[in-house]
């Protein structure tokens, strides 16, 4: 882990990215870009030995940025930087791993552009999430830990042990860009995961129904549930823990050649999803 910030062409002044002691000044840095700050954000991993790693490298030399650099990156003011995302594989007690179909925030129309970019309505490995930049912590432990807390209801104490599989570069349809897959074993099953999730998204959207403000609805699941981003998946679903079962699975998934008003919502094959599946298959496949 590298304390100094991840230097790239265009990128704001270094001072604003603060240190362990200090937080990123965010609203700054989205002024350099000439973005509109709408408050918040968090610093993200960035791999600085993306060229190693691709030559077959083993270690990992993270560095890190802000997600203002990230959007300003999605918005096209400057070049590619190598930041990380996160996914998780959760294989359960009864040897299933965690697919979810990814959702939207209540109210969020599902469009074809939300489809290309966000692949909301196709299926995923849940959980998932930028890879959180940490300077005094194993930044791939907290975002697992935190992103399986937020999304699942799977507390630190439920997961036994987690280790990264490798990486995979995502393609459309969906979220572009490098994606590291950790396998978790957790102490609980497939429906136990399920049916925390059904109840937590029940309530959120009964909450969001009566009008309570999203965000209220979604501090009040996290109370109740642990998993106030349980929007982020409307439903998930098991798949066994093995090679053959996996390739079926992504067998069966349909796909569609382009993206319109009439066909999108059908689309449920994706380039986060079928990576990482792919890359869970392999793992499986090795273990023989």
């Amino acid at each position: 882990i590298d304390s100094k910030p991840f230097e790239f062409p265009g990128m704001a002044p270094v001072e604003f990215y603060g240190d362990a002691q200090t937080e990123p000044n965010y609203a700054a840095i989205a002024q350099h870009y000439s973005l509109e700050y709408k408050g918040g954000g968090e610093r993200i991993s960035v791999l600085r030995n993306l060229e190693d790693v691709i030559h077959g490298a083993n270690e990992l030399m993270l560095a890190g940025t802000t997600s203002v650099d990230v959007a300003a990156e999605k918005k096209g003011k400057i070049s590619s930087i190598p930041h990380l995302a996160l996914i998780g594989a959760i294989n359960t007690e009864d040897h299933h791993l965690i697919v979810g179909l990814r959702g939207r925030r209540y109210g969020k129309e599902l469009t074809p552009e939300r489809v290309k970019d966000m692949a909301d309505n196709c299926y995923a490995l849940a959980p998932g999430g930028g890879l959180t930049f940490r300077f005094n912590e194993n930044p791939l432990d907290y975002t697992l830990e935190h992103e399986a807390m937020e999304e699942l209801g799977i507390k630190k104490e439920e997961i036994r042990d987690h280790r990264p599989l490798g990486i995979f570069k995502a393609k459309k349809i969906g979220p572009l860009g490098y994606k590291i897959v950790e396998f978790a074993e957790t102490t609980l099953s497939s429906e136990e995961i399920i049916d925390r999730h059904r109840e937590a998204y029940r309530k959120y959207l009964d909450l969001c129904g009566q009008e309570i403000p999203e965000k209220e609805a979604c501090k009040q699941v996290a109370e109740e549930f642990g998993c106030g981003d349980c929007w982020e998946h409307s439903s998930l679903l098991r798949v066994y823990s093995n090679t053959s079962d996996i390739d079926f699975f992504i067998s069966t998934i349909s796909s569609v050649d382009s993206i319109d008003e009439k066909n999108y919502i059908h689309h449920q094959k994706c380039g986060i999803g079928v990576g990482a599946l792919l890359l869970v298959a392999d793992h499986f496949a090795l273990l023989g």
